[in-house]
């Protein structure tokens, strides 16, 4: 299987990969290369876009989905949508299933129609769904193409395969808060050279291999600047340690709840498969609001949900080119009851049990 990396302005040519190991002062070196890298350097294939959205719109572009329908999951930041409306489609939203929280199989099989060109599957919080395998084969049975959103999910693998490889692109986010981040963007993984030629032209207005000054199909600039790009690069160095980390952080709030109303969801964890643990989802029956202020109260500082408001519930898509369903009960459900405590690699042990301890307390 071959990866393929797409960083900033220049690319390596598939079996010519320049292998790269950067410190802090080897700025110019980077610059000059380029930065190319096996997966060995990244945990993932992967290939470098300016953000995680743009990774999402680029795929499509490449795809082809202009006047053509792209499904996604209700359960999902808003860019996964915005990004196929980008790229000319019209968006279908359908309900999750109750266990990782992603596309349900079920909606899906009845959401395909001959419209369809893409199924968006998105890895929330960094969990791949033990239904992957059965998404992707209703998509191959039904000639659709299937992309992942592993905007959470660097370094997530299941039965032994890296998330962004069960789809024929797989489309990362390097923001901030993510398990890997250089400051802002994005990667596409790609394991075509037919989509990787023609990934490299989107990114850069749709630009000729060979004459930089042509252009023959329609693109954008979707490039990382180096600056960020090394930024990832010396990030990469510590990812597998913190990716670690969060591990065990997600072990210490399972083992710590155990026996209490809150249920502490984790991703399939055996010899071939693991979670990432962009976040710690921990469901509840009580009330949201009523949470919230008790933690607060208690200041303990709670992540983003995901999602508190999913994509049936965005004002703004009502008013464009996107289809809903009458209702969302798995999503409402799920939206409604959980939250994401802090799981950040930085957490010491001390400030794991004090979170334990406040959620203990709480009485609903």
């Amino acid at each position: 299987q071959a990866y393929y990396l797409l960083t900033p302005d220049t690319l390596a040519a598939p079996g010519e990969v320049d292998i790269r190991r950067a410190e802090p002062g080897d700025v110019e070196d980077v610059a000059r290369a380029q930065v190319s890298m096996t997966e060995e350097d990244l945990l993932i294939p992967k290939g470098h876009i300016d953000l995680g959205e743009s990774a999402i719109e680029c795929a499509l572009r490449c795809i082809g989905v202009k006047d053509r329908e792209v499904i996604v999951p209700t359960n999902t930041f808003i860019a996964t949508a915005v990004a196929a409306l980008d790229a000319g489609a019209a968006v279908k939203v359908v309900d999750i299933e109750n266990r990782a929280f992603s596309i349900s199989a079920d909606a899906l099989e009845k959401a395909i129609t001959e419209k369809t060109k893409v199924v968006i599957i998105v890895h929330v919080g960094g969990i791949i769904t033990p239904d992957i395998i059965r998404i992707r084969d209703i998509c191959a049975q039904r000639s659709v193409v299937l992309v992942e959103d592993c905007a959470h999910a660097h370094g997530s693998t299941f039965n032994g395969v890296s998330a962004g490889n069960f789809g024929r692109f797989g489309c990362f986010s390097f923001f901030p808060t993510k398990v890997v981040t250089c400051g802002e963007g994005g990667m596409v993984v790609a394991n075509d050279p037919v989509d990787y030629e023609r990934l490299m032209s989107i990114r850069q207005f749709g630009r000729v291999k060979d004459h930089s000054l042509t252009h023959d199909i329609s693109g954008a600039n979707f490039k990382q600047n180096e600056f960020c790009a090394l930024l990832g690069v010396l990030d990469l160095k510590r990812a597998e340690k913190r990716i670690s980390r969060r591990e065990a952080i997600s072990d210490a709030y399972r083992d710590g709840l155990q026996g209490t109303p809150w249920q502490v969801i984790q991703g399939t964890k055996d010899e071939s498969s693991r979670c990432a643990y962009y976040k710690q989802i921990i469901t509840h029956t009580f009330d949201q609001d009523s949470v919230k202020a008790y933690f607060e109260e208690n200041q303990v500082a709670l992540t983003g949900a995901v999602y508190e408001f999913p994509l049936h519930e965005q004002p703004v898509l009502r008013k464009q080119n996107v289809s809903f369903d009458a209702q969302y009960p798995v999503s409402d459900q799920f939206s409604a009851h959980h939250i994401c405590p802090p799981c950040f690699p930085e957490l010491e042990d001390a400030e794991v049990a004090r979170i334990l301890e406040v959620m203990k307390g709480f009485k609903g």
